[in-house]
């Protein structure tokens, strides 16, 4: 497969970072993608597939020289009927896709939330909001622009927009699987570290979801 696929786009449509370096490890010779999106969707079953909520679909080369080839693929999406929006900076559509997914993923699968249920629960908004926060301090102290000013607002509209909507770490707790905390906030914790930053929630949020991933592991 990797053969097959040098030499064209591979586009990684993804939450959390790090995904750079495994498909360049799987496909070197590949033009690398990047994009994130606001689509909310939840799968009723095999094969089925409902769509919950609509939202921005950011896309960026990961390098320049796979431009066209994002190019083409945001052509694609928009032909498609997609709200697309291109960006030339996929540090800044990844780190923006963070800051979201660090604050509402792990909040609605530890209270159990839709995602539109977040930013007016007692507990799990201040969590989130602070998450936000924090991954939002740790893309600027790295020199990242993420797209927006205010980053509570930002994750309060996409829970808007996807209200009914669970997200997909909440749909992993709920058929008890691997969830995707360590790329997420796990990935922030990691970043923040490095240039010396505490991210006390960010923290919290791995510790209970790895809480939470043993508990139906050794049962």
């Amino acid at each position: 497969a990797a053969e097959l696929m040098a030499g064209k786009p591979v586009v990684s449509l993804q939450n959390g970072i790090g995904n750079l370096d495994a498909v360049m490890w799987r496909v070197p010779d590949a033009l690398p993608v990047c994009a994130a999106t606001g689509q909310g969707a939840i799968a009723e079953s095999v094969g089925k597939i409902r769509h919950t909520g609509f939202g921005d679909t950011r896309v960026a080369p990961f390098a320049a020289f796979a431009a066209p080839a994002a190019q083409q693929f945001g052509e694609v999406l928009s032909g498609a009927g997609f709200e697309v929006e291109m960006h030339d900076n996929a540090a800044s559509v990844l780190w923006g896709k963070l800051v979201i997914n660090a604050a509402l993923n792990p909040a609605s699968a530890i209270w159990h939330l839709n995602n539109g249920e977040i930013p007016r629960h007692p507990d799990a908004a201040p969590a989130a909001r602070a998450a936000a926060e924090e991954t939002t301090e740790t893309a600027n102290r790295l020199g990242i622009d993420t797209p927006f000013r205010d980053p509570w607002k930002a994750v309060c509209e996409v829970c808007e927009a996807t209200s009914g909507n669970r997200s997909s770490m909440y749909e992993d707790v709920l058929h008890r699987r691997r969830t995707e905390i360590d790329a997420i906030n796990g990935a922030v914790v990691s970043a923040a570290r490095n240039i010396g930053l505490d991210v006390p929630m960010n923290k919290e949020f791995v510790r209970k979801i790895h809480a939470l991933e043993s508990e139906y592991r050794a049962s």
